[in-house]
């Protein structure tokens, strides 16, 4: 969200990296998110963003999310983007 330091909320702090993902090597910028539905399927593999920073003004999660949780299909092909740099912290 806007003002944000960039750190994961304390409720997402369990959150994992995936070790691999069938097509992450086809990702076109990073740090890339993978999003299922509640059905468990795939909804979006892809960037998190479209620009250098990492926000939700640029952001291609936010949208996704909402249609999820409204219960809308969610069309998130032709995601092009340019990667950002994020200072994750390391495990």
């Amino acid at each position: 969200k806007p003002g944000s330091t960039g750190q994961l909320p304390s409720t997402l702090s369990a959150l994992q990296p995936l070790t691999e993902l069938a097509g992450s090597t086809q990702i076109p910028a990073s740090p890339a998110v993978a999003i299922w539905d509640r059905n468990g399927q795939l909804a979006y593999f892809g960037p998190y963003s479209e620009g250098a920073t990492c926000t939700s003004s640029n952001s291609f999660i936010e949208p996704i999310l909402d249609a999820l949780v409204q219960g809308r299909p969610v069309n998130a092909s032709n995601t092009l983007a340019v990667g950002c740099f994020c200072d994750w912290q390391s495990n």
